[in-house]
């Protein structure tokens, strides 16, 4: 056997297992391939799209029809990425200052908490993110936050609480309570925002009984404000009445 016959052999069996490869790939992905290939057809270009309609349409009419996830996993991706901001009717200035605050984290403990803020503090070292009192009654936590945080922080504590503490399958109900020490109406609470596509905002409800929203990213250091829209549809409602609790009795301990 000379060193051709011996290359020959290398090269055959090099294409046997490149083959055996390529016939594993294709079998393992199949399915996000030939997803791959008809979002293709699906072109940008409209005379592309005309073209291949004959094949895109049944396809397309078939996934929105039985949910296989070829086109429709796209479209909720999209949306996910929208930032939207909600539209309001009238906006009601606040003095943020004139408000005692709270944030209610509903079950959780002690260790996970303390992370949490940990966490934040260390990519936002905000003072008022460390002074931080909190309650605890049956894993049901109530944090009082120090009187001279900032309207953008206490809105970003509870995105971030919400984000952190409900990784995974957890649950956890998690609002600020803002507490107007002159004008009890101008009292209210807030969430996260969950639809998806409103993703820097929080909504709530005023204790007058009106819907806001407010969008993380508006210019907080020139107005604090709620945008007022009774047309929101609230990720979380809750009576007005079970928040009129008189906190100055409850013993707080400094996390």
């Amino acid at each position: 056997m000379d060193i051709y016959d011996i290359l020959g052999y290398l090269l055959a069996g090099f294409s046997i297992v490149l083959i055996i490869s390529l016939v594993y790939v294709l079998f393992k992905n199949f399915k996000e391939i030939l997803y791959n290939i008809l979002r293709g057809l699906k072109s940008d270009r409209i005379g592309w799209l005309i073209f291949l309609s004959p094949i895109w349409i049944p396809v397309y009419l078939l996934d929105k029809q039985f949910k296989l996830g070829i086109y429709i996993s796209e479209e909720n991706e999209d949306s996910i990425d929208e930032d939207l901001v909600y539209t309001s009717t009238k906006t009601l200035n606040v003095d943020f200052s004139q408000y005692q605050k709270y944030i209610i984290v509903n079950p959780t403990n002690l260790k996970e908490l303390n992370k949490a803020i940990a966490d934040c503090y260390e990519i936002t070292p905000e003072e008022d993110f460390k002074r931080i009192k909190f309650h605890c009654n049956q894993g049901k936590f109530i944090l009082k936050i120090s009187d001279d945080c900032n309207f953008f922080n206490f809105n970003y504590l509870i995105l971030w609480f919400n984000t952190e503490l409900n990784k995974g399958t957890k649950n956890i109900e998690i609002f600020g309570l803002a507490l107007n020490k002159s004008i009890s109406m101008e009292s209210y609470y807030v969430a996260c925002d969950t639809t998806g596509q409103h993703v820097n905002s929080l909504t709530g409800k005023t204790f007058a009984g009106d819907k806001f929203s407010i969008y993380l990213f508006d210019d907080f250091e020139k107005t604090e404000k709620l945008e007022i829209n009774n047309k929101i549809k609230l990720d979380l409602e809750l009576e007005i009445n079970s928040l009129t609790t008189d906190f100055s009795n409850l013993e707080f301990i400094e996390l």
